[in-house]
């Protein structure tokens, strides 16, 4: 690929002595994949996956005739040595990383684990040695990289406190500007006081979802049969209204997914992580992810004209997410309200059924 936002294809040679079609194309939008293609990629394996762009140019041909002057719609099978460990969470689904930031002004938000990741894949631009991943594509690029989620989540399983944020912050800082020297840092020279607001402002809902999922894990730790259901999920809904938390919640959703999950092995349970002896910083921890998905929704809510993503190695989170298939959001006085085509992994038609009920 030569620049964000640009993209070659090579056509395979099936002309006889003739030159392959080669097109390049820029401005693209790509289209964000689903559930069913995340759940096929394989950890450490090549991606293999389908691949739509609409509205491309065409910046480059060798095809004759072809009308330069119009957008195409562009679809194909992408294949590639690289991996896809490194995912990419936009607005409808999930792409891998580099494919979710061609548009040169994406904001990419990151995970702990992807500061991890990078921070042990480079050496000042250069790579380490480690298996492919569309991520590599970083370094050669002036890419932007928001690391708050990796500030607000600290690193003692808590909220980190003011002198933690400082110095989380100087760390990463640091850290990233080394590891990926091309890259530009989206930090505001506020973010310290930015940072403690925004952990202020949620700090009723941390409080709130902490105390519900403290309440309702002891039923979830194992499967529920579907005898049990119905009257588990009332139990759960009490809880929910009991510790202040909204029937449209995210959170409350992703109980009742789990609720449902009879094989123990969903997305959902994947966040939760719901065990014997479950404690606050589990409950934390799971919060950091689902604070993590609300930000990018916020984003591509409030500016829709901004491309981002959340760039996670968490799969079970960006199943979780690719999953919902949300189609559309809109704020109004109360929050933001949302439209989901679920995906049945994540919520099938008793879950479904339930879900319209409370969240009217």
């Amino acid at each position: 690929m030569p620049v964000p936002g640009q993209i070659t294809f090579i056509g395979h040679d099936f002309y006889k002595g003739g030159p392959a079609p080669r097109l390049s194309f820029g401005s693209m939008t790509p289209q964000p994949l689903g559930y069913d293609e995340l759940f096929a990629t394989k950890a450490g394996r090549p991606v293999d996956i389908p691949v739509e762009w609409r509205d491309a140019t065409v910046l480059e041909t060798n095809v004759e005739d072809l009308d330069t002057s119009l957008p195409y719609r562009v679809r194909g099978r992408l294949q590639s040595e690289f991996t896809s460990g490194a995912i990419g969470l936009v607005k409808g689904g999930w792409l891998p990383s580099f494919l979710a930031s061609l548009a040169p002004d994406t904001v990419i938000l990151l995970d702990r684990n992807i500061v991890t990741d990078i921070i042990g894949r480079f050496d000042r631009g250069g790579l380490k040695g480690r298996e492919p991943d569309f991520i590599d594509l970083f370094a050669d690029y002036e890419v932007r990289l928001n690391p708050m989620p990796f500030i607000l989540e600290g690193n003692q399983k808590r909220r980190p406190s003011a002198v933690e944020i400082r110095d989380q912050l100087q760390r990463v800082k640091l850290a990233l500007a080394y590891a990926l020297p091309k890259a530009r840092l989206m930090i505001a020279p506020n973010v310290e006081t930015g940072a403690v607001r925004m952990l202020d402002e949620a700090a009723p809902w941390f409080e709130a979802h902490q105390a519900f999922l403290l309440r309702v894990a002891p039923r979830l730790t194992s499967t529920v049969g579907a005898g049990r259901r119905d009257r588990v999920w009332r139990d759960c809904l009490a809880d929910a209204d009991a510790c202040g938390v909204k029937r449209t919640s995210m959170i409350l959703m992703a109980v009742l997914s789990a609720l449902e999950d009879s094989r123990g092995n969903g997305p959902a349970r994947s966040i939760l992580k719901f065990k014997t002896g479950y404690v606050d910083t589990d409950a934390y921890n799971a919060l950091c992810d689902f604070r993590a998905m609300e930000m990018l929704l916020n984003l591509a809510v409030h500016f829709p004209d901004k491309p981002a993503q959340f760039c996670t190695k968490d799969r079970g989170l960006a199943l979780f997410w690719a999953g919902l298939g949300l189609k559309g959001s809109y704020s109004t006085g109360e929050g933001i309200v949302s439209d989901f085509n679920f995906h049945p992994a994540v919520l099938a038609n008793w879950g479904v059924a339930k879900w319209q009920e409370v969240s009217r």
